[in-house]
C-alpha cells in the first residue's frame, strides 16, 4: 500500500522583497513506515514531522510516505514490489532525505538506498542501533532510539500489583529474532514470578486464554501476529483482551494505551517524531547525518486513570514521574494553585475582617470610656464652676427667702388685728417668691446633677439666656456689664441642654475672670448668636488683657491655665463637649483688646 502526502511550506515574505527574487529550493523527503497506514502511531508521527519541518522557511518541502506492512506481509517479493513502486514514483526527482520508522524500515532503506535514493541521509527511529559501517556509509544515518522498555513495563506491573505470582506474556512476532530479544529482556523475572508465554494461533484463541487466567496474575501484551489473516491491529486486540481478561493488561507501546491497558513504560511517539524532524532540518541545512549524535527517546511510566480505578490501584504506588492519562476533572488537581491562592485570599480577607471588627470593638470601647471620662470631667467642671458661684447663689436665694419671711410676718400681724383684707395679696407674693426660689434651686441642681448625655432639639438662644441668668448676680457683684445680641432667626440645635449651658457658663465665667484687673468702666462682656447657612455661632467677647502668646497654641489642652487658682480643665471640657455635638471652638485676641471665643454648632430643623 502506498500513500503520498505533499506538503508545501512557504516562508513569510519579508517587506521589500522584489518580485524577481529567486524561488526557494524544493527538498523531497520520503518517510518509510514498517506498519500499515492505519497503524495508530502512523498519523501522529507524520503530523509531528510535517509540523516540525514547516517551521523552517528555507526550503519548500515535499513530504512522501510509503508503508512496508511487513508485519502483515513478511514476504520478500512484497518488499521488492514496494521498492519498484518507489523507483517508479520518484524517477523524475531526487530523494533528499529518508525517514525510516522502525527497524524493518531501516533495513529496507539501507538495502535499497543505492538503487532508490543514492546518497540520501537517513533519520531513523527504532530499537536496534545502526552499526558504525552503515551509519557512516553513503549519506549517513542518525537516529532517535526508542528501545522498547520490555523489562521496565513488567516491573511497573509487578509494582502496582504486589503479590503477583504469574505473568502471562503475549509476544508473538513473525520475526524469530524479535521473539528471542523479547524473551531475553524478560528472563530476569523468572526468579520472582512464573513467566508464561501465550502461543495462541488466532485472536479467538488468545481471548479464550485471557478468560481463564488465574488470580494474582498480570497479562503483558507486547505484540501479536496471528497465524490467521485478520484486519485487526494490535491496538484493537489489546482492547478486546482488556475486556476479556481476568487479569490487568500492560503494554510497552504508547499507541495501545487508552484501549483498555492499565499502562506501561513507553516513549512519546509525538516527541520522538519532533526530534526526528529537528534532525532532518539540520541535515537539510548542511550538516552530515553521521555528525549528529544518536539520541535515546525518553521512556516515561504512563497509566490510564480509568483502569487504575477498575483494578483498585492506588496512585501512591506509582513512580514519581508517572503520567496519568484520561483523568476526570479535578478541582484540586487541575487548579491547585488557583485554589490555594483563593483559600489564602479568603483567609486573608477573614483576618482583615476579624481585625477590623476587633478594632471597631476596641474603638467603641475606647469611645465609651472616653465618654464616661468626659462625663466625669464635665461633672467635675460644673461643680467647680458652681462652686465659684456659691456666694452669688446664696445671695440670690436670700432675696426670695427674705421676701417670703417679711410677707409671713406682715400676715401674722394682720391676723392678730383681724384685718384679713390684705392677706390675699400677701399670699400671692409669698407664692411668687417661692417659685422664684424653686427656679434658682432647680437651675443649680440641674448643673450639679450627674446624668447621662441627652440628645434633643434645643433653642440655642434659650440656652444662652438661662445660662446668663445663672451668672447674672455674680456679674453684678463683679460689676461686669453683660450685653446680648441674639439672632432673630430660629437657632435650633440637637444636643444636651445642661452640657451646652456648661459651655456658655464656662466661657462667660472665664471672660469675667479675664476682666478682673480691668477698670470697672471697661468691664463689658458681649454674648452674640448668629446663624449662617447650616451653622450657628455663639461668640463670647470680653475686654480683658487677651490671650498670652505662649498660651495660645495650647489653650484647649488639659491643665493649661493662667489663673493662680485654676486647674486648667475648663476649656478642655468645653472643647470636648463642643466636639461631641459635632461643632468646633476657636479663640482669638481682639484688635482693641480682650479676646473672643467662638463656638460653631450644626443647625437642625425644628
Amino acid at each position: 500500500m502506498t500513500r503520498r502526502i505533499a506538503l508545501l511550506v512557504f516562508a513569510a515574505l519579508a517587506a521589500g522583497v522584489s518580485a524577481s527574487a529567486q524561488p526557494r529550493q524544493v527538498k523531497n523527503v520520503l518517510a518509510i513506515h514498517w506498519g500499515p497506514p492505519d497503524f495508530p502511531a502512523a498519523k501522529p508521527v507524520n503530523d509531528a514531522i510535517v509540523e516540525t519541518l514547516s517551521t523552517d522557511g528555507a526550503f519548500t518541502i515535499q513530504y512522501f510516505t510509503e508503508y512496508l506492512e511487513s508485519d502483515r506481509f513478511p514476504y520478500a517479493d512484497v518488499s521488492a514490489a514496494l521498492a519498484e513502486t518507489i523507483r517508479l514514483k520518484h524517477r523524475d526527482h531526487r530523494i533528499d532525505l529518508v525517514f525510516a520508522i522502525a527497524d524493518p524500515a531501516l533495513q529496507f532503506a539501507v538495502e535499497r538506498r543505492s538503487e532508490l535514493f543514492p546518497g540520501a541521509p537517513i533519520v531513523y527511529s527504532g530499537v536496534g542501533r545502526p552499526d558504525e559501517k552503515n551509519r557512516t556509509a553513503d549519506g549517513g544515518i542518525t537516529a532517535v532510539m526508542r528501545a522498547a522498555a520490555y523489562a521496565e513495563t513488567l516491573r511497573l506491573g509487578l509494582r502496582l500489583h504486589p503479590g503477583t505470582e504469574r505473568a502471562f506474556i503475549v509476544a508473538k512476532s513473525r520475526d524469530a529474532a524479535v521473539n528471542e530479544s523479547m524473551r531475553l529482556a524478560l528472563s530476569e523475572f523468572g526468579q520472582t514470578v512464573r513467566l508464561t508465554y501465550i502461543n495462541a494461533a488466532t485472536v479467538g484463541d488468545l481471548l479464550a486464554t485471557a478468560r481463564t487466567l488465574p488470580p494474582r496474575s498480570v497479562l503483558y501484551f507486547i505484540t501479536f501476529s496471528p497465524d490467521e489473516s485478520t484486519a485487526l491491529g494490535n491496538r484493537e486486540i489489546v482492547g478486546m483482551l482488556a475486556q476479556a481478561s481476568l487479569a490487568p493488561v500492560y503494554t510497552a507501546s504508547e499507541p495501545y494505551l487508552g484501549s483498555g491497558a492499565v499502562g506501561g513504560v513507553v516513549r512519546s511517539t509525538s516527541e520522538t517524531a519532533v526530534r526526528m524532524g529537528e534532525m532532518a532540518q539540520r541535515i537539510l541545512n548542511g550538516e552530515r547525518a553521521q555528525d549528529i549524535p544518536i539520541e535515546d527517546a525518553d521512556l516515561v511510566p504512563t497509566v490510564d486513570s480509568r483502569q487504575l480505578k477498575r483494578w483498585g490501584i492506588e496512585e501512591r504506588l506509582l513512580p514519581a514521574n508517572t503520567i496519568v492519562q484520561f483523568r476526570g476533572p479535578s478541582l484540586w488537581r487541575d487548579y491547585r494553585t488557583v485554589v490555594l491562592w483563593t483559600i489564602a485570599a479568603v483567609l486573608l480577607q477573614f483576618a482583615l475582617i476579624f481585625g477590623l471588627l476587633y478594632e471597631r470593638r476596641a474603638r467603641r470601647r475606647a469611645e465609651v470610656q472616653s465618654r464616661e471620662h468626659m462625663a466625669v470631667a464635665t461633672h467635675v467642671g460644673r461643680q467647680l464652676a458652681m462652686g465659684e458661684l456659691s456666694a452669688s447663689m446664696a445671695h440670690e436665694l436670700n432675696q426670695p427667702l427674705g421676701s417670703i419671711l417679711h410677707n409671713a410676718e406682715v400676715a401674722e400681724k394682720l391676723l392678730n388685728r383681724g384685718a384679713l383684707d390684705d392677706l390675699e395679696e400677701i399670699l400671692r407674693d409669698i407664692k411668687s417668691e417661692d417659685k422664684r426660689a424653686s427656679e434658682i434651686i432647680r437651675r443649680q441642681r440641674a448643673m450639679l446633677q450627674k446624668r447621662e448625655h441627652e440628645q434633643r432639639l434645643l433653642d440655642l438662644n434659650a440656652v444662652v439666656r438661662e445660662s446668663l441668668a445663672i451668672v447674672a448676680h455674680d456679674a453684678e457683684i463683679r460689676r461686669v456689664r453683660i450685653e446680648t445680641d441674639l439672632s432673630t432667626a430660629q437657632c435650633t440645635v440637637t444636643g444636651d441642654q445642661i452640657m451646652l449651658q456648661q459651655v456658655v457658663l464656662n466661657l462667660v465665667l472665664n471672660a469675667m475672670d479675664a476682666m478682673a484687673g480691668v477698670p470697672v468702666a471697661r468691664r463689658r462682656l458681649t454674648v452674640r448668636t448668629t446663624k449662617a447657612r447650616e451653622l450657628i455661632e455663639i461668640a463670647v467677647r470680653d475686654s480683658g488683657d487677651g490671650i498670652a502668646p505662649e498660651v495660645a497654641p495650647r489653650l484647649f489642652e488639659p491643665f493649661v491655665t493662667t489663673k493662680a487658682t485654676g486647674m486648667g480643665i475648663g476649656l478642655a471640657i468645653v472643647q470636648g463637649i463642643v466636639a461631641t455635638h459635632g461643632g468646633a471652638i476657636e479663640a482669638r485676641n481682639n484688635a482693641e483688646g480682650g479676646a473672643t471665643f467662638r463656638v460653631t454648632l450644626p443647625c437642625r430643623a425644628a
